[in-house]
């Protein structure tokens, strides 16, 4: 009876020994990808995500023209010294970002100012 025992524990550790590294397993698969190393990149879609306009700033940079979660902000490093010329569709304020079909976007890049003129390539 003893023996049935001391079989019947080291299957029962066996298994749960099975089953937490499948758990470790799988759970490395559901870590996020770094975030990117320049504050001007697109940013993957899990930082983008938002529920209202409130959860949408400007992913820090210079002259940003993407807009992020604001709970990702410490993702990113703002630059010490940016140009002093103005970018006509950079969000340079959360009021710029907007969240739209739970996506952060900015607004200046959909809704052009027709003030903004963009540089074109010469002939």
């Amino acid at each position: 009876m003893r023996t049935e025992n001391s079989t019947t524990a080291v299957q029962i550790s066996a298994l749960v020994l099975g089953i937490s590294i499948i758990v470790i397993i799988f759970s490395f698969g559901c870590i996020a990808p770094p975030p990117p190393a320049s504050g001007g990149n697109p940013p993957p879609d899990y930082i983008a995500y938002c529920s209202s306009d409130a959860d949408c700033i400007p992913q820090p940079s210079c002259h940003p023209h993407y807009c992020i979660n604001k709970n990702y902000e410490v993702l990113y490093q703002q630059p010490q010294v940016c140009t002093a010329l103005y970018d006509c569709q950079a969000a340079y304020s959360k009021d710029n970002c907007a969240c739209q079909s739970h996506v952060c976007i900015n607004k200046r890049l959909y809704n052009q100012d027709p003030g903004c003129m963009i540089p074109v390539e010469g002939p």
